[in-house]
């Protein structure tokens, strides 16, 4: 899930940058949630929001895009900025 994991990056700053984002990635997770009990499986390759669309070409399933909102959000609501790795010699 490494591509998942820089998405969720993109997908933290998206609903930082305003209130309306924000919401619309609950809205997805809502969405994605629903998908799921209900089993639909399925892949999330494209969306749009703001006028604008994209395109994930990495197949995720409505699981593992559940799970990349979910944490996006999570970062928002910790105030998470920034994750990654730091290295250093002492």
């Amino acid at each position: 899930m490494a591509i998942a994991n820089g998405f969720i990056g993109t997908l933290r700053r998206y609903g930082a940058r305003s209130a309306k984002n924000k919401k619309q990635l609950e809205m997805w997770l809502d969405e994605a949630i629903e998908e799921v009990a209900g089993n639909h499986g399925g892949h999330i390759v494209s969306g749009s929001a703001n006028g604008s669309s994209f395109s994930q070409l990495a197949y995720m399933t409505n699981a593992e895009w559940a799970s990349c909102l979910d944490k996006a959000l999570q970062m928002i609501d910790d105030g998470v900025n920034y994750t990654g790795r730091s290295y250093g010699q002492f």
